[in-house]
């Protein structure tokens, strides 16, 4: 039972057609399986204990949008960092308060989920927030 070339060129255009889909739906599958960085931050000038004057951001990448003071300047910051809000590997810190402010931030960072709690309560603990200050507003400097 021939189809003759009429019928060919249908196959390998359903088959081209096919694959397209195939791909496009492949493509969409993937993005949306991987979210986005999105984070809510909030800012306690007088620590966590004084929720009075407490300052609320949000920061999106991809792309850059938020109540940050520069989203796409955070965003360029987290993308540099394998884990951005992980804690100082040091053996000694300092134990020299900088100051009562605190940062909670919680979200998603490089698909990972982050809940993080920044203070100046050590030496160590100052150099992570300084670290991520483009993200947190609110450091001291």
């Amino acid at each position: 039972m021939s189809r003759g070339v009429a019928g060919t060129l249908d196959d390998v255009r359903s088959a081209i057609a096919l694959a397209v889909l195939a791909a496009v739906l492949l493509a969409s599958g993937a993005a949306a399986g991987t979210p986005a960085t999105r984070l809510a931050i909030s800012v306690y000038p007088n620590g966590t204990a004084d929720s009075s004057a407490v300052t609320r951001y949000r920061l999106q990448c991809g792309p850059a949008a938020g109540t940050v003071p520069r989203p796409a300047q955070a965003c360029r910051v987290l993308a540099a960092l394998a884990h951005p809000f992980a804690r100082i590997a040091a053996r000694m810190c300092a134990q020299v308060i900088d100051g009562p402010q605190e940062a909670v931030v919680t979200g998603i960072v490089h698909g990972r989920r982050i809940t993080a709690h920044l203070s100046l309560t050590s030496s160590c603990e100052t150099q992570r927030w300084s670290r991520v200050s483009a993200v947190v507003p609110g450091f001291p400097g």
